[in-house]
């Protein structure tokens, strides 16, 4: 027997019981709108009440970081991302959520006249360090290309997969989504090389 996919819609969980009479099977909220990782504690236990009664589950985020919150580049911060991440990672765990998409063109675009390849290297260095605290809290973090009108530092579904490999860690994974994979001119070849690192797609 092949499982079929469970699909979500990205909005908020409030509006779950409308994406459940429609038909799907769970809810794609946003990190800084239902986790709110820079916000205190009590501020979040209210969102948690309110998505562990919702209709349908949380399985997945969108809008990650903030962009204030440099990932590559002279001005990257890392020891604050990870920070903001553990608590986002908690939180997600809180409501038992599985995914967390990592997109976030504006806090990973590499500076102009700034080297891909380092900022690359240093977008690697990031996910190792991210990796083992994801997988402290049962999170998967798949990673977003976007087309190149909104970052220029994972443009395809290809580029996705070899960053995934060097880091090589579980809970370190690949996201394809049609949207930015048409734009760049990506065909669904990559989808299938992808295999086992796929886990997630945006249509």
């Amino acid at each position: 027997n092949i499982e079929q996919p469970k699909l979500g819609v990205c909005t908020s969980v409030s509006n779950a019981d409308k994406v459940k009479a429609a038909g799907f099977d769970y809810i794609e909220d946003g990190v800084q709108r239902l986790l709110v990782p820079q916000a205190a504690t009590p501020i979040f236990g209210d969102k948690l009440v309110d998505a562990l009664a919702a209709s349908l589950p949380v399985y997945a985020y969108s809008g990650f970081l903030p962009a204030d919150m440099k990932c590559v580049g002279p001005e990257a911060n890392h020891e604050g991302i990870l920070a903001y991440a553990q608590i986002a990672f908690d939180r997600a765990s809180q409501v038992g959520s599985k995914i967390i998409v990592f997109g976030s063109g504006r806090a990973s675009r590499g500076p102009e006249g700034f080297s891909l390849e380092q900022a690359t290297e240093q977008f690697i260095q990031l996910l190792k360090k991210m990796g083992p605290i994801a997988a402290e809290y049962h999170i998967i973090i798949a990673i977003e290309p976007l087309n190149k009108n909104e970052c220029n530092l994972v443009n395809t579904v290809q580029q996705a997969v070899e960053i995934a490999r060097k880091v090589d860690h579980p809970n370190i994974r690949v996201l394809a989504d049609l949207y930015h994979m048409v734009l760049e001119e990506e065909g669904p070849e990559s989808i299938l090389e992808a295999g086992s690192l796929l886990v997630h797609v945006h249509l």
